[in-house]
């Protein structure tokens, strides 16, 4: 019997030591001085600055207000918003192109402006489809996407909505029974491939798209980690 309770006992000690120096519990200051992909991309923050979802609520203002975030006057006069700031900033810091689910214009353009505030601040390059729809249009011709003029408006919803389809889970839509939008999709996606390729740091930033869909498990989930547990390039998911 006190030999069982000794070994279950260090069986315990041992379960306590592997989870405490484990990566997956480092904090931002341990990171600081690890090499990228040699962790559990789940901890989202890789860096040596202060994390912003981790200081107060006059601190996240101050923060918007030197980042020169426009405040809607609203919010200056005192009604508060610090929850929907928080939750912003905290989105942002996990998916950089976190979705502001918003009706009133003013608030969505606000939240946009945290989201842009926040991703400077860790110095994400943007994802492609978050230009504005002609600066995705100019890219898109200059990695090679070329059909005749009418189509581009014909099929700008198609277009923009192939961008960020290629972005999500790495391959084209299926249109069926459409051969030009099937054209258009495979044109498209070799150009985003093309983006990502020549933008390293967007590329990045990208894996954490690709994380939100393996946690919601839509469309044959990304892998982020391959069978050595470093993180997936873009090309990696689907040798």
């Amino acid at each position: 019997m006190g030999r069982t309770r000794f070994i279950t006992l260090v069986l315990f000690l041992s379960m306590i030591l592997l989870t405490v120096s484990s990566p997956v519990f480092a904090s931002h200051t341990d990171l600081a001085g690890t090499p990228k992909k040699k962790f559990n991309p789940r901890i989202y923050i890789r860096t040596d600055k202060p994390i912003l979802s981790e200081m107060t609520a006059e601190e996240q203002y101050d923060f918007l207000v030197g980042a020169g975030v426009a405040i809607p006057a609203f919010v200056q006069s005192g009604i508060s918003h610090t929850e929907f700031i928080a939750s912003v900033i905290e989105g942002t810091e996990i998916y950089p192109n976190y979705d502001i689910a918003l009706i009133d214009s003013t608030m969505l353009s606000f939240g946009a402006a945290i989201r842009d505030a926040v991703n400077a601040y860790y110095c994400r390059e943007p994802l492609l489809s978050q230009f504005s729809e002609e600066e995705q249009l100019r890219i898109l011709r200059d990695y090679g996407v070329d059909f005749p003029e009418k189509l581009w408006e014909q099929y700008r919803k198609l277009i923009l909505t192939s961008v960020s389809y290629s972005e999500r889970y790495n391959h084209t839509m299926d249109v069926i029974n459409n051969p030009i939008g099937l054209d258009i999709n495979e044109m498209v996606h070799a150009a985003v491939s093309a983006y990502y390729e020549d933008h390293p740091l967007a590329l990045e930033t990208l894996a954490y798209l690709h994380q939100s869909v393996l946690e919601t498990h839509i469309c044959g989930p990304i892998p982020l980690l391959d069978s050595d547990g470093q993180l997936c390039g873009w090309e990696e998911p689907y040798k």
